[in-house]
């Protein structure tokens, strides 16, 4: 995909857009996660620093350091100030002095942390003494103070030490409860670990995060960016044009799907191609509801369009658009227990009709229905009869089905479903539409979010698609359901004299009725 591309030189160069995109989707996919880290580790660690913490107190003198046959401060005496301050802490590590303050205290031993420096330049000595206990500080500093003179003539020779600031003991703790600084950690470390699953969910998408990924790994055309409709303004799962307040930008992508067919049903070299068959990779990504509207937004233009309800394994456009059960389908047409004018059925008062199916769970069951001499029956029928043929398939991804109708097709329109189906099943998709040498019209990016998917920096309907603003001028989407598909003359194909309305047909409202 298109996340990271091989140079001339074989490195890898990421594609910083991408992965900040989706970067983004990894914050706004697991924010419950990154949240629930941050909110435990910041109460882990506030609760492990409260009941870890154990108050320290400190217990210091200052002494004076001089030979002890001499009462001068000498030049040597300075320095042998400054031997004591480094050699302190060897005379601490040797257990000399800790055993001579340890029996003088009649302690086993003494966890207490002692130290000595020397004031730079000075022979004066600071001695402090750490401890849990506030008195039991005192009491060693007081008895090192007594004992460190016979331990320090042992290492260094005869000295003496004169107290200068007796030993004092501090009233407060030295360590304080730091719990805040704790929690704050902990919640810093839940963000890393937050921002760590959102790179790590960037770098693993290998699926098609918009409609430029297609294009660059398969060369296909983009028809049309098909926004996603919040749940809020969803009617039910399908979402059609004719529902109030599916959106303005909802409503133009399938307008320009429809343009992008009519430009390819007038390019056939040699007459006017009429049947399109929809599928996808996988289920899931919409291809039904592109049927729909696509057969919709034809309807509406004075087309006569038959929507053929080929998913034998779902049946979801003919419930999607509210067909109840009939006694008349595509399956009793070709028992030639229903004739063509009782199979086909008007939706509505349109222009739109449908050969509704009834299930079929079995594979065998369905491959014979969907035989090549069937579909060929079918299809001369409707080609006669309609202007438009849109075909719903199953996900070609997934079953055989759709294979075996693409050779009875004038084009092929792929549905898309941004950032759901993986890239490498998107290209053995194409692959088996190309080894078939159908027709691929090209593909519709659906369900798109954000700046129409282009990680940010998508293009409008109007500039992207090559459509004229005054054609789409017709604002009042809530009235949609009520009126005609708005079609310039410069757009609109010339309806051919032999379209007239079928015979009797079964009219989903009246039977509701």
């Amino acid at each position: 995909m298109a996340q990271q591309h091989l140079t001339a030189d074989n490195e890898e160069v990421i594609d910083l857009g991408r992965l900040l995109h989706y970067a983004m989707r990894g914050f706004q996919r697991f924010w419950v996660i990154g949240l629930g880290l941050m909110l435990s580790l910041t109460a882990i660690f506030y609760i492990q620093a409260r009941l870890s913490y154990v108050p320290t107190y400190r217990a210091t003198a200052s002494v004076i350091v001089t030979d002890s046959v001499s009462m001068e401060q000498t030049s040597g005496e300075l320095t042998l100030a400054a031997q004591m301050g480094k050699t302190f802490s060897y005379i601490v590590r040797s257990d000399m002095l800790r055993n001579v303050v340890s029996k003088d205290l009649g302690l086993d031993q003494i966890n207490s942390y002692i130290t000595a420096t020397a004031v730079s330049g000075t022979n004066l000595l600071t001695i402090a003494v750490d401890d849990t206990d506030a008195q039991r500080a005192y009491d060693v500093l007081n008895s090192v103070l007594k004992n460190y003179p016979a331990i320090s003539d042992y290492v260094l020779g005869a000295t003496r030490i004169d107290v200068v600031q007796p030993g004092q003991v501090s009233d407060e703790p030295i360590n304080r409860n730091d719990a805040q600084r704790s929690a704050r950690a902990g919640m810093l470390l839940g963000l890393a670990l937050y921002i760590g699953i959102a790179l790590i969910y960037a770098f693993s998408r290998k699926t098609a995060g918009n409609a430029d990924d297609v294009r660059e790994e398969t060369g296909l055309d983009l028809l049309a960016n098909i926004p996603s409709v919040s749940a809020e303004k969803r009617n039910s799962d399908r979402v059609l044009v004719t529902q109030k307040n599916v959106g303005q930008s909802f409503v133009e992508s399938f307008r320009v799907l429809a343009n992008q067919v009519e430009r390819d049903a007038e390019s056939g070299l040699d007459a006017q191609r009429k049947v399109y068959m929809i599928t996808s990779t996988v289920a899931g990504e919409g291809k039904t509801t592109m049927a729909m509207n696509l057969a919709l937004i034809l309807s509406r233009r004075k087309k006569r369009v038959l929507l053929v309800d080929a998913d034998l394994r779902g049946i979801t456009a003919t419930t999607g658009l509210g067909f109840s059960m009939s006694h008349h389908t595509l399956q009793t047409f070709l028992e030639n227990r229903s004739s063509w004018q009782e199979a086909v059925q008007q939706y509505k008062k349109e222009h739109l009709y449908v050969l509704p199916a009834t299930r079929m769970l079995d594979s065998a069951e369905v491959l014979q229905t969907l035989s090549a001499q069937n579909l060929e029956r079918i299809l001369e029928l409707a080609r006669s009869e309609f202007d438009y043929v849109i075909v719903d398939t199953p996900p070609l991804g997934i079953l055989a089905d759709a294979a075996s109708i693409q050779p009875y097709c004038d084009g092929t329109l792929l549905v898309i479903r941004q950032d759901y189906a993986q890239m490498n099943d998107i290209r053995e998709t194409i692959s088996r539409l190309f080894e078939a040498n159908g027709h691929i019209v090209g593909f519709a990016m659906n369900r798109v979010k954000g700046a129409l998917g282009n990680y940010g920096y998508g293009y409008s309907y109007r500039s992207y698609m090559g459509y004229e603003p005054a054609y789409y001028s017709y604002q009042t989407y809530g009235a949609y359901a009520d009126a005609e598909e708005p079609t310039p003359d410069s757009m609109a194909p010339t309806l051919p004299d032999q379209a007239q309305p079928m015979g009797p047909v079964h009219d989903v409202e009246q039977e509701r009725n």
